[in-house]
């Protein structure tokens, strides 16, 4: 009988990777490309956050493969322009005009900022129509259990008809949006840098 030999963790690791074979170059882009686009939704984040755009640029040249990580970040960029968050989309869409100086990107940015504008106009409208509704209802209410005066104020943001016209209202222009949110993504993808 043969004595058994311990092997190590090495040993057994490149006995796997033996078995298993080589990774594919199909696989092995996969990989870079998912590091890519984490690079890039990383440094997306961090700029929405308050990282200077200088910083930006000079992290993305450190890469071995910088135009791979620009066009990621560009597209984490595109996916953070929302109607919710109106300072934070405009950061993102000056951030692209930036990156991305090209006039289909220049057009699209400018279609983005207009829909914002109107969908601020009109939401404050709308919402305060729905105020006043609340508010009156609210006052009735009150009202009818004995507690009424000047001292007596609504708390609109805890009212649920306030909550779902402010998410009614939001959804509906994320719907007008998204068209708009997929050409920028398609005109900086294809954008070809300076």
């Amino acid at each position: 009988m043969e004595p058994r030999k311990i092997k190590t963790a090495l040993e057994i690791a490149l006995e796997r990777a033996e078995r298993l074979g080589a990774i594919s170059e199909e696989e092995l882009r996969r990989q870079e490309d998912e590091k890519h686009l984490l690079i890039g939704k990383g440094l997306a984040d961090r700029y929405l956050v308050g990282l200077p755009l200088r910083d930006v640029e000079s992290q993305i040249g450190s890469y071995p493969n910088p135009t791979a990580v620009k066009r990621s970040f560009l597209a984490a960029l595109a996916d953070a322009v929302g109607i919710a968050d109106s300072a934070r989309a405009k950061g993102a869409i000056e951030a692209i005009l930036r990156f991305a100086p090209g006039e289909q990107v220049k057009s699209i940015a400018a279609q983005i900022e207009e829909l914002q504008g109107r969908y601020l106009r009109s939401r404050d409208s709308d919402l305060l129509a729905c105020r006043e509704g609340i508010a009156s209802e609210a006052t009735r209410l009150l009202g009818e259990m004995g507690i009424a005066g000047s001292a007596v104020r609504v708390n609109f943001e805890a009212q649920e008809g306030w909550r779902e016209a402010q998410a009614g209202l939001d959804a509906a222009q994320e719907e007008r949006l998204a068209p708009l949110r997929q050409r920028l993504k398609s005109a900086v993808a294809s954008h070809q840098p300076c």
